[in-house]
């Protein structure tokens, strides 16, 4: 998984962007979640780290870029994210104090290569 992180403060409420590719599913097991918040921890350290005190502990809106996620379902997806960002859930240091901080969601899916599977072919 790979994840780049951007905060905007000026934005009202701030806006934490993510883009994360391959990122997993809710479904996944724990050990897999657990690794995908240490890369999205470790990207939101490097990309807005000197910009807010993590982790965040006021309002801010979230917009998700997936690409190459384990799952075609936004809803398996975001919850994972909320999972991964969420001080509450799973071990170790967190973007976020409480994922209630979370005021909207604006989520997209990206896939920049071909199918590898065709309709009706097995």
């Amino acid at each position: 998984m790979k994840v780049i992180a951007r905060y905007d403060q000026y934005a009202h409420p701030p806006l934490l962007t993510l883009y994360i590719h391959g990122c997993p599913h809710k479904r996944q097991v724990r050990e897999v979640l657990q690794q995908g918040r240490e890369h999205i921890y470790a990207a939101a350290v490097r990309g807005i780290g000197s910009e807010v005190d993590m982790p965040i502990d006021h309002a801010i809106d979230l917009k998700v870029l997936f690409t190459n996620p384990n799952s075609p379902d936004l809803d398996h997806l975001i919850e994972a994210v909320f999972m991964m960002l969420d001080k509450k859930t799973l071990k170790g240091p967190a973007v976020l104090a409480d994922d209630r901080h979370i005021q909207s969601v604006h989520m997209s899916k990206l896939y920049p290569n071909e199918a590898t599977k065709r309709d009706g072919q097995r």
